[in-house]
């Protein structure tokens, strides 16, 4: 599996990042921040166990109703693609398999958390189909490489330091979105500026208290900025990175520096981009 390995260097360096003084201060405390999810844990633990049934998952999925509406809501779905409609959890359990399961259930934790926050300027439906689309084109981009669940749930869990800024500094927050709108300037750049941190390393240090994989932390961290990573393979980084600057570039009108090209030719895959990008056109196409 070409994940990040894990070198003292790589570690350092998102260690530097997420352990800033701005961040610290926003999502250091654990207040009102949502804690990892019950079903979540259930989930790792029962995957874990070889003699784990598929009968077992379904019993953890069914023990809370907002992850099974969420899940149905998904495999019906045309991002997910199913290949015919059904209202059946252990169906859909089927249909989309354990580890995409625990992206989802990150998904929906987050997104219950975000009813909570007080931001009139953010989308929560916005942001869920945004975060899906990334999390869809990163496992398409992944193919047969060997990770293509965690590039979903890398993608899944990318803006999560947004729900963070929402629930902790509102105020300042609801400044950058207005400002982002205003002006059609960079959000992370503007939460720089304004918040002292960006939702980037924000997110990757929730995620680190969390004991979610250091792969995807690493790539929430460094989705803008993927070049300053530490050495060693960078392909899921590169992929989910790429997803993410194309969702940007294609639906927002973002400007094409946002992907990072000599990021792309260090990982050896500036080759695959004008099929990836044809990927997503015509993925984003077609929800339109």
């Amino acid at each position: 599996m070409a994940t990040a390995e894990l070198s003292e260097e790589r570690v350092r360096r998102l260690r530097e990042i997420i352990m800033d003084e701005a961040v610290c201060r926003i999502a250091g405390g654990v207040g009102n921040l949502p804690t990892l999810p019950a079903t979540y844990n259930a989930l790792c633990r029962a995957t874990a166990d070889p003699a784990t049934r598929t009968a077992d998952i379904t019993k953890i999925i069914e023990t809370d109703p907002a992850i099974s509406v969420r899940l149905l809501q998904l495999v019906n779905s045309a991002f997910f693609g199913a290949a015919q409609r059904t209202s059946s959890i252990p169906r859909a359990v089927n249909i989309m398999g354990t580890n995409l399961l625990k992206s989802l259930v990150l998904s929906a934790h987050m997104c219950n958390a975000l009813e909570l926050a007080p931001t009139r300027s953010f989308s929560m439906s916005r942001y869920q189909n945004y975060s899906m689309g990334v999390a869809k084109l990163a496992r398409t981009f992944a193919g047969s490489r060997g990770f293509a669940d965690e590039a979903f749930t890398a993608g899944i869990v990318l803006g999560i330091g947004q729900v963070v800024f929402a629930l902790r500094s509102p105020k300042e927050f609801e400044q950058v979105l207005e400002r982002v709108a205003d002006t059609g300037e960079m959000q992370h750049r503007v939460e720089k500026e304004i918040l002292g941190a960006s939702h980037a390393e924000t997110g990757a240090f929730i995620l680190s208290t969390w004991g979610i994989p250091f792969p995807i932390v690493e790539c929430v961290a460094f989705q803008f900025r993927p070049g300053e990573v530490g050495p060693g393979n960078g392909e899921l980084l590169a992929i989910v990175h790429t997803a993410n600057a194309l969702s940007g570039i294609i639906l927002c009108r973002e400007p094409e520096e946002q992907l990072d090209l000599k990021f792309l030719e260090r990982t050896g895959l500036i080759g695959e981009l004008p099929r990836w990008r044809a990927v997503a056109e015509e993925a984003f196409q077609a929800l339109t």
